[in-house]
């Protein structure tokens, strides 16, 4: 009986990866590897810890960054505060219009190449002083956990991470 291998998987770069690379062995070991499966799964997991200090706030953890970069940006535009917290700019108006129906944001101005300018309410002010403090809880938490110099070296090792990315981000673009 002749044995036929399948055929190798092509690749973008117009390279080949052996079935090899598709054994049980390697696929399993990915999850433990990945950078960006890693880096997300941290990620949510950190977000959990986030979400239940801010639930009595009734305050998602994608809501609390926004709150502090609008207050230390007073007046930024939409365009700009995605800019700053490197989203996209339809998820941020998303979140903006739900901050805004809630009473912690105030726009001025509209379409055009400014865009809205946002600020925070009172209600705002008052919210953020609130998820501050769970913040501080939440980070505690964190730290309780790991240690304040596994914490250090942590924080220093993902901005190294966010970095590299970035500048292999740069190297594939066309």
């Amino acid at each position: 009986m002749e044995h036929r291998s399948n055929p190798p998987v092509p690749m973008e770069s117009g390279a080949t990866l052996p079935d090899a690379a598709l054994s049980e062995d390697f696929l399993a070991s990915i999850p433990t590897v990945c950078f960006g499966m890693i880096g997300r799964a941290a990620s949510r997991a950190v977000t959990r810890v986030l979400a239940v200090h801010l639930a009595p706030l009734d305050l998602q953890p994608t809501q609390f960054p926004i709150l502090v970069m609008i207050r230390l940006h007073r007046d930024d535009g939409i365009a700009a505060l995605a800019a700053r917290l490197e989203l996209d700019a339809s998820a941020l108006t998303r979140n903006v219009q739900l901050l805004e129906r809630k009473g912690f944001l105030t726009a001025r101005g509209g379409r055009g190449r400014g865009g809205k300018s946002l600020a925070l309410s009172a209600a705002g002010e008052e919210i953020l002083v609130k998820a501050v403090a769970k913040w501080r809880l939440a980070q505690e938490a964190l730290l309780a956990e790991l240690g304040d110099e596994e914490a250090k070296i942590l924080r220093s090792l993902l901005k190294r991470l966010e970095e590299a990315a970035g500048r292999a981000e740069h190297k594939v673009k066309v």
